[in-house]
């Protein structure tokens, strides 16, 4: 199933069985083995290094044994944002017990700058909420990361704590 919201309006996410076509809409869908490749390339990127916990570039192997784990991992929700069957983006979802998720972001270089960050991020909640109910989600984001912190605060998390070059939020 397919997750659209229309970057135009902000109309609210919307299920559909097929994605829209739109130019101005954005879906989100589950990720798929051909993501894989892709999804490392956006990791290696070195903006998305120097914002994550670990900045050193990931090795091919090691991230097609951790992608395919992650797809089958049902403690884990991976979802790819595309546009017109264009993957742009990827928004991560971890279980952190007792009953909580933790967020991850990113988008392609290609598509920063485009605020489409915002759109990838609401409608990855509500697919989490859609598969878990009404959930509370985490965030940790790097002190220095100021779209990021904009990003997460527009969309209603709030600072929670701090420590060791990051801000950690919530959203109930």
């Amino acid at each position: 199933m397919w997750w659209r919201r229309s970057t135009r309006s902000g109309s609210a996410t919307v299920p559909e069985d097929q994605p829209s076509v739109g130019a101005a809409a954005l879906a989100v869908r589950p990720a798929r083995p051909a993501d894989a490749l892709e999804l490392l390339r956006w990791r290696n990127d070195p903006l998305v290094r120097a914002m994550s916990r670990t900045g050193e570039p990931i090795a091919e192997a090691a991230h097609l044994a951790w992608y395919t784990e992650a797809c089958r991992d049902p403690g884990r929700v991976l979802l790819i944002g595309c546009r017109a069957e264009r993957a742009l983006g990827m928004v991560r979802f971890d279980r952190r017990p007792p009953a909580a998720w933790e967020a991850s972001i990113l988008l392609a270089p290609e598509a920063r700058g485009q605020g489409l960050g915002a759109d990838l991020l609401a409608l990855g909640l509500g697919r989490l909420e859609s598969l878990q109910g009404p959930t509370e989600v985490l965030a940790q984001i790097r002190d220095s990361n100021a779209a990021s912190i904009r990003l997460f605060e527009s969309l209603g998390f709030r600072r929670s704590g701090s420590g060791q070059g990051f801000l950690r939020y919530r959203r109930p």
